[in-house]
């Protein structure tokens, strides 16, 4: 992985699902803020419940609400985490454009 990732995830937790003794899903959190970094699941896993998992699992560890961001031209991401019973909390503008922040 490039080492720019590895220095965004300073101070993160991550867990991962493995399938078949390969990860195919990775989840970083950032604890003191019950705040989801990062999920991502390969293109071939997504649709069997393995994000779903994954993100049940973090929230179930949480001591409070659990929360993340998530670039609005991902609508697909939008509408994953509003089916999973997360909320719009607020919104902002990055580099990449619009974003809106998640709360469950």
């Amino acid at each position: 992985m490039p080492e720019r990732y590895y220095e965004s995830i300073v101070g993160e937790e991550q867990w991962v699902a493995v399938l078949d003794g390969e990860i195919v899903a990775v989840l970083s959190i950032f604890w003191p803020e019950n705040f989801v970094h990062s999920l991502y699941v390969l293109p071939g896993q997504q649709g069997r419940g393995i994000g779903t998992t994954l993100l049940d699992a973090v929230c179930r560890e949480a001591h409070g609400n659990c929360e993340l961001k998530c670039d609005r031209a991902n609508r697909a991401a939008i509408a994953f985490y509003r089916r999973k019973g997360w909320r719009e909390v607020g919104e902002g503008i990055a580099d990449t454009g619009p974003w809106a922040r998640l709360r469950r």
